[in-house]
């Protein structure tokens, strides 16, 4: 719209409001005419009129997941299309199973499908069977680089932003495309490794020796605060936002309100260190993992015990506890190298499997896709599991070949991933610390301070 045609709309000479608008020239300042015509092209420009709904959904029907996510910014109107139409989903799910893709996608849930799933549920499959299609029938391939001087401890992954904390005291943030470092925080004090993080768009949350660190990152990395003060060495971390739950040596679990920084809630379950900890938010449940061998759960509130899923037996110890299949499902990795899992509804195992020759250092499970566990271990092996059966979807071996020593801007080394049903090198695989699942990526963290991103296509 032109400066002519908005005059025309407001021949009185009143601008937006009834106010009297000053012309050009008049008082030096901006004029409300200019003003309204850069309102009305930033309110076209929001808006779509290049088709009916019934046009967008026919569209939107022959794209997959990821690139509807894409399509949800575009615009309001999209956005309304893409997360609001009744048969979009449901048209995205029938697209998957038919044309030469069609062999790549496994149906997760045929009874649903059959009995006539809700259509709220048909966005849960798609989005579900198109991860199991990349992760699973996808090519590989890893991109392996030089993260920190030492042992990676913990790693994050959030959309196109990669974190990780080393031993070495240092936090990294990385672009997942570049493979680039763009932003780097210390940790500062007696030389505490950092052994676990989380982080948002504006913090980060860092447990290193007895303290928990809340960093700034839009601040240049200030400590807005420092949690702890007891003494007692942390072993795990979890963030629920507003809090954040903690395992201590002292078999204690503590619980940190991160807006005023004290410690809200204790809770002595354990009499030996804790090295895992999970939160159902939802049921207002938590659930604390030992080197005793005991999972407990209990109230968050008031700290009333529900149930022992596994109770102290000598053998091993609780490493790893993750949430599953929209929180109905509690899976636990011990020191033995088995993966047990239970219904939290009724309190029952559902199934366990021997999944490492070692340690199971991580597990994790991704809320928009509940269907598959990833897990990563002392040996070096990640492994993708089916969380209903226990049964084992694919295991690979990233490459971790010694790469040379590279500085936080480097580019890192590009290696291809191999099954490890195929693999024949005698390459010594770094032990795996952290393991995080994405839509098409895998992450993993390693001893030798190497991060490996694994990335799949169909």
């Amino acid at each position: 719209m032109d400066v002519t045609s908005a005059a025309a709309d407001n021949d009185d000479g009143r601008g937006p409001g009834g106010n009297k608008r000053k012309r050009n020239g008049e008082g030096g300042g901006t004029s409300y005419l200019h003003l309204a015509v850069k309102e009305r092209e930033k309110k076209k420009a929001r808006e779509w009129k290049g088709g009916s709904t019934d046009v967008l959904i026919l569209i939107f029907a022959r794209l997959n997941p990821l690139s509807l996510a894409c399509c949800s910014v575009v615009c309001r109107t999209w956005k309304q299309v893409v997360d609001g139409s009744p048969s979009l989903w449901k048209k995205v799910y029938a697209e998957q199973h038919t044309g030469s893709l069609n062999s790549r996608f496994v149906k997760l849930n045929k009874a649903k499908e059959e009995a006539g799933a809700e259509e709220s549920d048909w966005k849960a499959l798609a989005i579900d069977e198109l991860q199991r299609a990349n992760l699973v029938q996808g090519t590989l391939s890893v991109h392996v680089w030089k993260a920190h001087s030492t042992r990676v401890n913990a790693c994050q992954m959030n959309m196109d932003t990669i974190l990780s904390a080393s031993a070495d005291q240092t936090i990294r943030l990385w672009s997942a495309k570049s493979l680039r470092c763009t932003e780097e925080y210390r940790v500062h004090g007696e030389k505490t490794p950092i052994i676990d993080v989380n982080f948002d768009e504006n913090k980060i949350m860092a447990a290193a020796g007895a303290e928990v660190w809340l960093l700034s990152r839009t601040d240049k990395g200030r400590v807005i605060r420092r949690m702890g003060g007891y003494g007692q060495r942390l072993y795990c971390m979890r963030y629920a936002d507003p809090e954040l739950a903690v395992g201590c040596a002292d078999g204690s679990m503590r619980v940190y309100d991160l807006y005023s920084g004290r410690c809200s809630r204790l809770f002595r379950k354990h009499s030996a260190p804790v090295t895992s900890v999970a939160i159902n938010a939802a049921a207002q449940i938590f659930v604390s993992g030992c080197r005793d061998g005991k999972v407990q759960m209990f109230d968050a509130l008031s700290g009333q015990d529900v149930v022992a899923l596994l109770r102290p037996i000598g053998e091993f110890g609780v490493d790893s506890l993750q949430m599953g299949m929209n929180d109905h499902l509690l899976f636990a990795g011990t020191t033995t190298g088995f993966v047990y899992c239970w219904d939290l509804r009724t309190h029952q195992e559902l199934w366990r499997i021997r999944a490492h020759r070692s340690v199971v250092t991580s597990m994790h499970s991704q809320a928009y896709a509940p269907s598959t566990l990833l897990t990563g271990s002392m040996d070096g092996v990640v492994k993708l599991f089916d969380c209903n059966s226990g049964t084992m979807l694919k295991a690979f071996k990233p490459i971790c070949e010694p790469p040379s020593v590279h500085s936080a801007s480097s580019i890192p080394n590009v290696l291809n991933a191999q099954r490890l049903q195929t693999q024949q090198s005698s390459t010594t695989q770094a032990p795996i610390l952290c393991a995080r699942l994405g839509m098409t990526q895998v992450l993993t963290s390693h001893t030798d301070g190497t991060l490996a991103l694994c990335k799949s296509s169909i």
